[in-house]
């Protein structure tokens, strides 16, 4: 696998005569680039949020989580903006690991998740309906936080995973004044674009010391040369409101690009990183989801770090790769963000 990562000659995002001393402005580089070139530029971060709890059950779950529905507010360009989240932690005092989950819609019911067995664990979850930020369609902007903002219309207005990452970071905002939240062990999450967003949500607010890439696959996690599956010609194709219109410009081009992934899952660096495939997902390709890892593991080494440690070949499916501040596995199944996925992701958090 190194062989393959060396022979992909990919852009640079270390200089030769690189020392520690650079990484936070080389970082913000990268963020940068990103930002003017895939996803778009964000606005400021509002100077408050307001919050208005809707409930507050500190009995949930059967009387072992506190579970509290919230609105969360602030002023845009345009006026104020709402959105709800939904917030559970054990109810017994402490702080605790706390996932930042951009969900799709069904996770309203909570049904796809191990809220239990989260909380038994000691963790908490705050989830996002990511619906309830920005339409995940081609809308032209007019509707939720899309509307809120002036577009620039010089192909750096930001796309919908920027705003969901945006909202993510909102959500941060709430946590910092909660005392169920151990701010030293927040972690961003999500699934396939949102796993994209989780990444781009982590690049951006340091303040996530846990990004967690679920088969975020083609502009996620995935280097983008030679990549099977999805690229970016179909991605922008179908869905080119994710991004901004720069990223058009790599259709087809993906060899002569300036940047590629690594960029993204590098710019998480030093905090840590975790990057999940599934094994019959040849659209997001965990081969380049597994490099994407690998070449954000030679950061951290840069850095005096452990990267990625693993046996160099292909990972076994369900085996955890999690000894470095890079962790990586590939679960057999297809494209789904599974309780042995969330088990896996409790277990690397704890070990830290």
């Amino acid at each position: 696998m190194k062989e393959i990562l060396a022979k992909m000659n990919l852009p640079k995002v270390l200089e030769d005569g690189f020392v520690k001393s650079d990484w936070d402005k080389r970082r913000r580089e990268l963020v940068d680039i990103l930002a003017n070139e895939e996803f778009g530029i964000m606005p400021s971060a509002p100077d408050k949020i307001d919050v208005e709890v809707k409930l507050d059950n500190k009995e949930g779950l059967g009387g072992g989580a506190v579970h509290k529905e919230v609105n969360i507010s602030f002023d845009t360009e345009k006026g104020k903006f709402t959105f709800p989240i939904t917030y559970f932690a054990p109810n017994d005092g402490k702080k605790h690991p706390v996932f930042v989950y951009i969900a799709f819609t069904p996770a309203r019911a909570f049904k796809p998740l191990p809220l239990e067995e989260m909380v038994e664990k000691g963790f908490g979850l705050a989830f996002l309906d990511y619906q309830d930020i920005a339409l995940d369609k081609d809308d032209e902007n007019e509707n939720g936080i899309a509307k809120m903002y002036a577009r620039r219309n010089d192909g750096t207005d930001w796309g919908k995973i920027g705003m969901w990452a945006f909202a993510a970071s909102r959500v941060a905002d709430f946590l910092e004044k909660e005392e169920s939240c151990d701010m030293e062990k927040l972690a961003v999450i999500g699934h396939s674009r949102l796993g994209k967003t989780a990444l781009w949500a982590g690049a951006n607010d340091e303040r996530f010391k846990f990004v967690i890439s679920n088969d975020s696959g083609c502009s996620g996690a995935a280097i983008s040369r030679d990549k099977e599956g999805e690229s970016i010609e179909r991605i922008t194709t179908v869905f080119p409101y994710w991004f901004c219109e720069n990223y058009k410009k790599y259709a087809g081009k993906e060899d002569d690009c300036p940047f590629d992934q690594h960029f993204l899952t590098s710019a998480i660096a030093p905090r840590y990183l975790y990057v999940a495939s599934a094994s019959q997902d040849s659209w997001a390709c965990p081969r380049n989801e597994l490099l994407g890892a690998m070449a954000a593991g030679e950061i951290y080494e840069a850095l005096g770090m452990t990267g990625l440690v693993f046996e160099d070949a292909q990972p076994k499916a369900d085996h955890s790769y999690n000894e470095g501040s890079v962790a990586y596995h590939v679960r057999t199944g297809n494209h789904f963000l599974a309780r042995q996925d969330w088990l896996k992701y409790m277990d690397f958090i704890a070990s830290k």
